[in-house]
């Protein structure tokens, strides 16, 4: 990710609200609706999914990426769980206050690396 991106990024999601959670904490569980994309300001976060006691990491995050699921498209609740793995200040924007973009290489590309589609 170029400097330029981060500081787009953090342009645009320092208009919303950060919240702090301290390391261990749920910020997203299973049945929850996903309205918003999250964006890590500082911290890591994982993504996981949970079978009886097995749990499964799909991706973690490292601070300047943002966090999303293919959910927060569809207005459906998820069954996925995102952790805060250690303490971390998490940004939050409403997914309708995205700004459209026209498709590009590298929107695509930058898509694929920090973002996480999953069904």
């Amino acid at each position: 990710m170029t400097k330029n991106t981060i500081t787009l990024l953090k342009k645009f999601f320092a208009k919303f609200p950060s919240i702090k959670y301290p390391k261990g904490a749920l910020i997203h569980k299973p049945g929850d609706k996903f309205t918003n994309i999250y964006y890590a300001k500082s911290g890591y976060v994982r993504i996981f999914t949970k079978n009886g006691s097995q749990e499964t990491t799909l991706n973690i995050f490292r601070p300047l990426f943002m966090v999303s699921l293919v959910q927060s498209s569809t207005n459906h609740p998820s069954n996925f769980y995102i952790e805060a793995i250690t303490p971390c200040e998490i940004w939050t924007a409403p997914i309708a206050s995205l700004p459209v973009m026209p498709p590009t290489k590298s929107l695509q590309s930058f898509y694929n690396s920090h973002l996480i589609m999953v069904r």
